[in-house]
């Protein structure tokens, strides 16, 4: 066997070794990725848990604390959907400039575009994403009267568990 002939064989060898070795990181890399999202959503998961049960006692939960439990859910989805991102992040948007210009003052169409989205592509992921943003336009007001205060809990408690078993299936 001639010289070039050997190191053609030897670096096919080795191209061959690199490739396997790259193609195992690369699962390596997904199920270290697929770990890692299904921690954050049972993270996710229980602290919804923690809002349904404060609500489910009467509190009126705040903007703020369901606010940023809705942005960080709504990322991680958007971490595994291009779909979602795509459309969240639009022009380079963050999410809390998305929640805070877009969402905040067309939240009914927002959710409608979202569900239509996962009508479109459909995962729990994607439902989670409408839930989510759902759960966002139940927040009680401390200032309605008694009965609104009641229905708005009622309703943030519905939108919270579905979004909750569609993380459940999502995390899967």
């Amino acid at each position: 066997m001639s010289d070039r002939r050997i190191r053609f064989a030897v670096l096919l060898a080795l191209w061959s070794v690199c490739a396997t070795a790259a193609a195992h990181a690369d699962q390596a890399d997904d199920e270290a990725d697929r770990a890692e999202f299904r921690q954050e959503m049972a993270s996710d998961a229980k602290s919804i848990g923690a809002v349904i049960a404060d609500t489910d006692k009467g509190k009126n939960v705040s903007d703020m604390r369901l606010g940023m439990l809705m942005m960080s859910v709504l990322n991680s989805l958007c971490d595994r959907d291009e779909g979602l991102a795509s459309y969240f992040h639009a022009g380079g948007r963050l999410m809390e400039t998305y929640l805070i210009s877009q969402f905040q003052f067309h939240s009914a169409d927002e959710v409608a575009r979202v569900a239509e989205l996962a009508e479109a592509k459909p995962s729990p992921i994607r439902r989670a994403a409408r839930y989510a943003l759902e759960s966002l336009r139940h927040i009680p007001d401390s200032g309605d009267p008694p009965a609104t205060q009641v229905a708005d809990r009622e309703q943030l408690v519905a939108a919270l568990e579905s979004l909750q078993r569609n993380i459940a299936d999502a995390a899967k």
